[in-house]
């Protein structure tokens, strides 16, 4: 599977508890009632399995950026330079 930075985020519609089962795994909503998927096989399946006219869920393809476009969280500082420091 080549990673083109899209994935498919599945949105619960309802104020129902819905429970998606894809291949016989389940795949739980989180706190924010949606999960993503990356592979679009699946995606499509839970679309015309769970979506649909009066769907329980949403598919969306969605841009989500690459780990690394994410940003580092390390922090690194340069050491004074020599012509920087003050004579004072």
């Amino acid at each position: 599977m080549i990673d083109d930075g899209y994935v498919h985020e599945v949105i619960q519609a309802v104020k129902r508890p819905v429970h998606v089962e894809v291949d016989g795994k389940y795949m739980p909503f989180g706190k924010d009632l949606a999960f993503r998927v990356k592979d679009p096989g699946v995606a499509a399946e839970i679309s015309a399995k769970y979506g649909g006219k009066e769907g329980d869920v949403t598919v969306t393809r969605v841009k989500y950026p690459h780990i690394a476009d994410r940003g580092h969280k390390y922090f690194f500082r340069v050491p004074a330079l020599p012509w920087h420091e003050d004579d004072g």
